[in-house]
C-alpha cells in the first residue's frame, strides 16, 4: 500500500485563444501603480475619446459562478489601477483616453449561450473587444466568433490549449495560462517524487481534454507516462466506476482535472474507495473557500497552484491585495490576478494604438507584449499568443482560513516552495494546419533575445572523433547529431558567433580526429585539455579509443561522455566515476535479439568478431546473453580489423557445428565480410546473425537478407516522438538527408550533457556534473534513456527489424529516404537487463544490479 501524500496541482478552468503574429513588438511597459485612493477628476467629456464597450463572457451562475466572480472582480481592477485611477463623471475607467464600459453576459458554462451572448454583445451593444470566458468549452466556441467579426477576444481564466493550438486564428488572445503551465511546472517533481505510471480522471469537456495532452507531454519530459487517460461528464456526481478503473491502472499517481464544486465529492470518493490510501494523487490548489473541504488530507504537502496572493512580491500585487480587501473584505482569489492581467495587456495594447481598438491595430500592439501584472511578468508570444508567466509549487502548511482570528479570512495556507520565471517552462507551440509554420518563430526570437542577455564563459567541449579511415561515416554522424543535439536544447538560442548556449554558455565543440588509433586519441586530449582548456570530453567511434580515454578522464578530473563507441569496457572493467555514456553497449545489442535467436535459430552459436575492445566486449556479451535463454556460444573467433580475407574465419565457424554464426564488425570490412560468407557457403549452410548498419551501405552488405530480421541501434523511421520528429526535419534541412545510425547517438550525448549542465547552472567541473549525471532520465530521439548511478551505463531503446526493402529511394524522387524497415519489436528502455561489469574497488557499486 502506497502511503497517501497528495501532490497538488492546480487544474481549474482558464482557456485561451490562439492569435496570430503579425509583426514583431517591442516591449510595452504597464503603467506605474497607484498607491493612493483613486480619484474621480477627469478629463473633461469634450476631451475624452468615444466609449470603449468591451463585452465580457463569464460564468455568473453554476458550479463555476466562483470563478466568474474572481474574473469580473480582477478585470474591473486592472482597468482601474491601469487608468491611473482615472474616470469619467460617469465612473468610467479611462484607458487611452477613452472612457471603458464593460457589459458582462452570463454564459452559464454553455457554449451555445457563450456565443449567442458575444453575438448579442457586437450586433447590438457595439462591443469592440471581447474578454473571457471561464468555461475553455465556451473559450474555443468563442474563437470562431472573434475571427467572424474580425474582433480581438482575451482570453482569461479558461485554460484549455486548443484555443491557442487546433483552434488558433490570428484574433485570439490569452492572459490565462494553458493546461501545459499546470503540469510543466510540477511534472519533473511527480516523476521524480511519485513514479512514472499516471492515471488521469478529467472532465469530458475542452479543459479536461485538453490537460490531459499536456499531462502526457509533460511527464514524458521526464521519463513518465500516461497509462489511462478516463474522462467523466461535468455533472458526474458518483465517481466509482472512474476511480476504480483508475486504480485497477496500475498507476502510480492519480491525477486530477476538475473544476468547480464537483471537486469535494470527488474528493470524498476518493477517500471512501481507499484511493489516497492505494496511490498518489495529484492535482491542484485551487481557490481559497473550497480548502477545508477539498483539501483536508493534505496538509504538509506539496502543489501547484496558478496565483495565491501571499506569493508574489511586487508593487502590482500588494496593491491589487489592498484595493482587494477595501472593496470586497477579503484578498483577492485564484482567478483574480487572470482577470487584472487580461485587463492589464489589453490597457498597454490600446495605449499603443492611442486608443485604437479595430484588430488591425490591436493585434501587433499585442503580439509580442511583455508587461509587469500581479503574478510578476508576462509575456504574450507573437506566435501563438500563449501567455508566458510564472507558475507556483507551495506547500500547505496550515488550513485555517482566520489564522489570527479577527473574523476576516486571511487564507494564508502556504509556504513557497518555488516560483518559476515567465518565460522557463517550456510551453509548447500546438499550433497546426496553416498556422503550423508560425511555430517557428519562437526558437528564432529566443536566439535574438539571447544575444541581448549576459552570458556566462563559453563552455569548452573536446570531441574526439574518426573523421578518417574506415569508420570516418560513423564520425560523421557522431559529430553531426551532437551539433544538432546542442542546438535542439538551446531552443535555437546562439550567442554573437553563432554558438548554442546552454545553461547561459555559448558552447564551442572542438573536434580532433582520432584516426581510430588510441594513441592518436589520447594526444588529441590532452592537447584538447591542456591547451585548448577543454572542460569536457565526447567521443570517440572506436571503442579502443574509448577505453584509452577513461584514464585521461581520471587523471584530469573531467567528465568524458562516449558516444557512439559501444563496448562494455569503459563502463565494466576500465571503470571510473568521470566516464559516463548515451551509446548502447555490446550487452544491449545481443540481449533485445538473443531471445529471438534461441528460439527461432538453435542454441549453438559461433562467433566472428573484430579483434578489439568492441569485438571482444560483444564476445563477452553474446556468451552472457544468449546463456540466458538456454544457448551457447561454441566457437569465440576474432580477427584483425585490417582483415581482407576472411576466409580461414569463416571456415572455423562453419566447422564449428553452430545453428548461429554472430557478426560484431564495423567500418567497410562487413562488405568484403558478407560477401565472402556468401562466396563461401556459409550462408546457406548456417544462420547469420548481426546488426543492421548504417543507411548507405545496405545494398551491399545486406542483399541477401530481404525478409530477415535483425537488431538495430536505431533507424529514423521508427521512433515517434516529437524530438525524432525534430531531428529528421532539421537534418534534412542541413543535409538533403534522413539522420543515419550514430546521429541520434550524438544528439543523446548532447541533450545528457545540456540537461545536466541546466541542472548545475553551467558548473561543468567533473565532481559537480558526476552528480547531475548520475541518475539521469532524459527525452531523446530513441525515447527514453536513463543514465545509471552505479556503472554509468546508459538503458536506451533498442529494435528488432524486418528487412523489406533494399531500394534506398523507393518513392523514386531523387532523394534518398532509406525506408528498408517494417518494425518488429522495440524494446522499453529499461528491459534488457544489461548486467554491471563493474570490477575491482568499484564492484560494489553494483548493488542490486544484475551482474554476469
Amino acid at each position: 500500500m502506497k502511503k497517501f501524500s497528495s501532490v497538488l496541482m492546480l487544474i481549474v478552468l482558464l482557456g485561451g485563444l490562439l492569435s496570430a503574429c503579425v509583426e514583431k513588438v517591442e516591449p510595452t511597459a504597464t503603467p506605474e501603480p497607484t498607491t493612493a485612493a483613486p480619484t474621480t477628476a477627469a478629463p473633461t467629456e469634450e476631451a475624452l475619446g468615444e466609449v470603449l464597450k468591451i463585452g465580457q463572457i463569464s460564468m455568473l451562475s453554476g458550479v463555476m459562478a466562483l470563478y466568474g466572480q474572481q474574473q469580473t472582480r480582477g478585470f474591473e481592477l486592472g482597468l482601474e489601477y491601469a487608468s491611473g485611477g482615472k474616470q469619467d463623471a460617469e465612473g468610467r475607467w479611462i484607458i487611452a483616453n477613452r472612457p471603458v464600459e464593460v457589459i458582462t453576459r452570463d454564459d452559464e458554462g454553455n457554449a451555445e449561450k457563450g456565443v449567442a451572448a458575444a453575438r448579442e454583445l457586437i450586433e447590438k451593444e457595439g462591443v469592440e473587444i471581447l474578454q473571457g470566458p471561464v468555461a475553455s468549452g465556451v473559450a474555443v466556441a468563442l474563437t470562431t466568433i472573434a475571427e467572424e467579426n474580425k474582433i480581438v477576444l482575451m482570453i482569461d481564466p479558461a485554460a484549455s490549449a486548443f484555443p491557442t493550438g487546433p483552434n488558433f486564428n490570428p484574433y485570439v488572445f490569452r492572459t490565462s495560462r494553458t493546461n501545459y503551465d499546470d503540469v510543466l511546472v510540477i511534472a519533473k517533481y511527480l516523476v521524480e517524487n511519485v513514479g512514472e505510471k499516471f492515471a488521469h480522471i478529467g472532465v469530458d469537456n475542452a479543459f479536461g481534454q485538453g490537460s490531459g495532452i499536456a499531462l502526457a507531454y509533460a511527464v514524458e519530459q521526464y521519463g513518465g507516462r500516461v497509462v489511462d487517460d478516463i474522462y467523466a461528464p461535468f455533472d458526474t456526481t458518483d465517481f466509482t466506476p472512474y476511480i476504480q478503473r483508475a486504480m485497477d491502472s496500475g498507476a502510480d499517481c492519480l491525477f486530477l482535472t476538475w473544476s468547480g464544486t464537483g471537486y469535494v465529492t470527488l474528493f470524498q470518493q476518493l477517500s471512501d474507495l481507499g484511493a489516497l490510501e492505494e496511490m498518489t494523487v495529484a492535482t491542484g490548489y485551487g481557490d481559497n473557500a473550497s480548502f477545508a473541504a477539498v483539501y483536508g488530507s493534505a496538509l504538509g504537502q506539496i502543489g501547484l497552484n496558478v496565483y495565491h496572493y501571499t506569493v508574489p512580491d511586487n508593487p502590482i500585487n500588494d496593491w491589487l491585495v489592498e484595493r482587494h480587501l477595501e472593496e470586497y473584505s477579503e484578498p483577492p482569489d485564484l482567478f483574480t490576478a487572470g482577470g487584472m492581467a487580461s485587463a492589464l495587456a489589453l490597457a498597454a495594447a490600446l495605449e499603443k494604438t492611442a486608443g485604437d481598438a479595430n484588430s488591425e491595430a490591436l493585434i501587433p500592439a499585442l503580439e509580442g507584449l511583455k508587461f509587469e501584472g500581479p503574478k510578476g511578468t508576462y509575456y504574450i508570444r507573437p506566435e501563438d499568443h500563449v501567455c508566458e508567466q510564472p507558475m507556483n509549487i507551495l506547500k500547505l502548511v496550515n488550513l485555517n482560513p482566520d489564522l489570527n482570528g479577527d473574523g476576516i479570512p486571511e487564507y494564508e495556507f502556504f509556504e513557497t516552495v518555488y516560483v518559476s520565471e515567465y518565460d522557463e517552462l517550456g510551453v509548447p507551440c500546438t499550433l497546426t494546419g496553416d498556422y503550423a509554420a508560425r511555430c517557428e518563430g519562437i526558437a528564432a526570437r529566443q536566439s535574438q533575445q539571447a544575444e541581448e542577455e549576459p552570458l556566462g564563459e563559453v563552455l569548452k567541449i573536446g570531441q574526439i572523433s574518426m573523421l578518417s579511415g574506415v569508420m570516418a561515416l560513423y564520425g560523421q554522424q557522431q559529430t553531426r547529431g551532437f551539433e544538432l543535439g546542442l542546438e535542439y536544447m538551446s531552443g535555437g538560442k546562439q550567442d554573437a558567433e553563432g554558438r548554442w548556449i546552454i545553461a547561459n554558455r555559448p558552447v564551442e565543440v572542438i573536434t580532433r580526429d582520432d584516426e581510430g588509433n588510441a594513441e592518436k586519441g589520447v594526444a588529441a586530449a590532452r592537447e584538447l585539455i591542456e591547451k585548448e582548456g577543454v572542460e569536457i570530453l565526447q567521443g570517440p567511434v572506436a571503442s579502443g579509443v574509448a577505453v584509452a580515454l577513461t584514464t585521461i578522464a581520471q587523471e584530469n578530473k573531467i567528465v568524458l561522455m562516449i558516444d557512439p563507441a559501444a563496448s562494455a569496457f569503459p563502463t565494466g572493467p576500465n571503470f571510473n566515476p568521470y566516464v559516463f555514456r548515451t551509446s548502447r553497449t555490446n550487452y544491449d545489442d545481443v540481449l533485445v535479439i538473443a531471445k529471438y535467436l534461441v528460439e527461432n535459430v538453435g542454441s549453438k552459436f559461433a562467433h566472428i568478431g573484430v579483434d578489439n575492445a568492441f569485438g571482444q566486449g560483444s564476445g563477452i556479451a553474446l556468451a552472457y546473453a544468449v546463456g540466458q535463454y538456454g544457448g551457447e556460444v561454441i566457437a569465440d573467433i576474432y580477427a584483425p580489423f585490417e582483415t581482407t580475407d576472411f576466409t580461414p574465419y569463416i571456415q572455423q565457424a562453419m566447422d564449428s557445428g553452430a545453428d548461429c554464426l554472430f557478426l560484431t564488425w564495423s567500418g567497410t570490412g562487413y562488405v568484403t565480410l558478407f560477401q565472402q560468407l556468401s562466396d563461401l557457403g556459409a550462408l546457406e549452410d548456417m544462420t547469420v546473425a548481426t546488426g543492421y548498419g548504417d543507411n548507405a551501405s545496405f545494398a551491399a552488405v545486406y542483399g541477401a537478407a530481404l525478409g530477415q530480421i535483425g537488431l538495430n541501434v536505431y533507424h529514423y523511421t521508427v521512433p515517434n516522438n516529437a524530438i525524432n520528429d525534430w531531428l529528421v526535419k532539421r537534418h534534412l534541412e542541413e543535409y538533403n538527408e534522413p539522420p543515419d545510425l550514430f546521429t541520434a547517438g550524438g544528439m543523446a550525448s548532447a541533450i545528457a550533457l545540456a540537461t545536466a549542465l541546466e541542472a548545475t547552472d553551467g558548473e561543468a567541473t567533473g565532481d559537480v556534473l558526476i552528480e547531475a549525471l548520475e541518475g539521469l532520465k532524459f527525452q531523446g530521439p530513441k525515447g527514453t534513456y536513463y543514465i545509471r548511478p552505479e556503472d554509468h551505463v546508459c538503458e536506451q531503446p533498442m529494435n528488432i527489424l524486418k528487412l523489406v526493402n533494399l531500394n534506398p529511394d523507393s518513392d523514386g524522387d531523387g532523394v534518398n529516404d532509406y525506408k528498408f524497415f517494417e518494425t518488429v519489436y522495440v524494446s522499453k528502455y529499461d528491459e534488457l537487463g544489461v548486467p554491471c561489469t563493474l570490477t575491482g574497488d568499484y564492484a560494489a557499486r553494483c548493488g542490486d544490479l544484475v551482474t554476469p
